[in-house]
């Protein structure tokens, strides 16, 4: 099974990735999932991508499927990738850099 390359998904390289990777939680009786997880990188929930995709959100993303096999829980999550926007005007910017 190949490794997740974390330094990738920090980057947001997502030629870079598999369209679905498996990552194995410690097992837990009472793992919850919730809709955004935000450690140790940005995963939200199947139900929150298809929302996000209804409200024609600009988004890109892969597939994670977080697996307690020992419990026998699963869940589909995606790592969006959202577009970059320069937020501050460039008079802005020159203030901070002084």
């Amino acid at each position: 099974m190949e490794r997740l390359d974390y330094q990738a998904v920090q980057r947001r390289e997502l030629a870079k990735l598999l369209e679905r990777t498996i990552l194995f939680l410690e097992e837990n009786q009472d793992t919850l999932f919730s809709d955004v997880i935000e450690k140790p990188f940005l995963l939200v929930s199947k139900m929150f991508w298809d929302v996000s995709k209804m409200y024609k959100v600009p988004v890109r993303g892969k597939e994670m499927v977080l697996l307690d096999g020992v419990n026998g829980f699963a869940e589909i999550y995606c790592m969006p990738v959202y577009p970059r926007y320069r937020c501050l005007s460039e008079e802005r910017t020159k203030e901070w850099e002084k």
